[in-house]
């Protein structure tokens, strides 16, 4: 379900041409309450079995399903996540947790930055990272459980939770001569509305350009997300210029934008996920935002 609804945003941007964070940073354990759910993509839904059925596919297969086979280790890890949390209504990282620093492994293999160093803070890998950290003036920090992300272009930095899946995070100039920062990272896996069945993860969006032009960037995005410009919302945030939120009733897809405005330029978040999955994960997209820091 994922990739349906960023197939809606990546493609037209990939067509268009550190500071300190406090370490006291709490992080919801909401979504870690919600109920475990699997995609509906009918891959084996336990590790053991679903790294048997990928060793036994074809490599044309794999490369053609890499995405699908990263959401479906995401939601392997998901539960594994909420089990932990049930049991022990803990965050932290499980040291020695084989089986799961193994699918870290497999995640590093398949293509996610980072993945590598979580199952290394797991305590059980040795070897060296196939996936490298992202270049372009990006840097990626891992300090059990958290990550850290921030860019030099854009002069900002944010924290997110080990079990989120990191995706495309470059520098592109776009058709409109803007060079962006962009970085895409997914959340926990949760259910669906009933309504549309199986699990997925929503998907917050960073986007960030040295224009101080606020308003037309955010116009700009507003576009291509297919958000109106009239649907305004609260600030999440206070540090927040303006927000949006538009739900698509045909798809039940919600969209979050926040834009707001830094030393650098402009800084656009979205959070953009299936209904049942969107409300399940909004606190680590509001943590997210909380954990923000920005520089001259």
């Amino acid at each position: 379900m994922q990739r349906q609804y960023l197939c809606l945003i990546l493609p037209t941007f990939m067509a268009l041409a550190t500071p300190s964070i406090a370490n006291s940073q709490e992080f919801s354990t909401a979504p870690l309450s919600t109920p475990s759910a699997m995609p509906s993509d009918a891959m084996p839904v336990t590790p053991l079995a679903f790294f048997e059925w990928v060793r036994g596919q074809d490599s044309s297969t794999v490369a053609a399903r890499a995405q699908q086979i990263r959401e479906h280790l995401y939601a392997l890890i998901a539960v594994a996540v909420k089990q932990r949390f049930a049991s022990n209504h803990t965050m932290a990282l499980a040291t020695g947790d084989t089986a799961l620093a193994q699918l870290f492994e497999w995640a590093d293999g398949f293509g996610v930055p980072g993945a590598a160093d979580v199952a290394q803070a797991i305590g059980v890998r040795n070897g060296s990272s196939v996936t490298p950290h992202p270049t372009d003036g990006f840097q990626l920090a891992f300090s059990a459980p958290v990550f850290s992300l921030g860019t030099e272009h854009g002069k900002w930095m944010v924290r997110f939770p080990y079990f989120f899946m990191i995706g495309t995070v470059t520098r592109q100039r776009l058709a409109n001569g803007i060079e962006t920062d962009l970085a895409t990272l997914s959340t926990l896996t949760a259910p669906n509305n009933r309504a549309i069945g199986g699990a997925s993860q929503a998907t917050i969006l960073i986007l960030s350009a040295q224009t101080s032009d606020l308003p037309s960037y955010v116009a700009f995005w507003l576009q291509q997300m297919q958000i109106a410009p009239t649907d305004t919302v609260a600030n999440p945030v206070p540090q927040a210029t303006r927000s949006y939120k538009h739900f698509d009733a045909g798809s039940r897809l919600w969209k979050e934008l926040v834009a707001l405005k830094i030393p650098s330029g402009s800084l656009l978040v979205a959070y953009i996920g299936l209904d049942g999955t969107y409300q399940a994960n909004r606190p680590h997209f509001l943590d997210l935002l909380a954990s923000l820091r920005v520089r001259q």
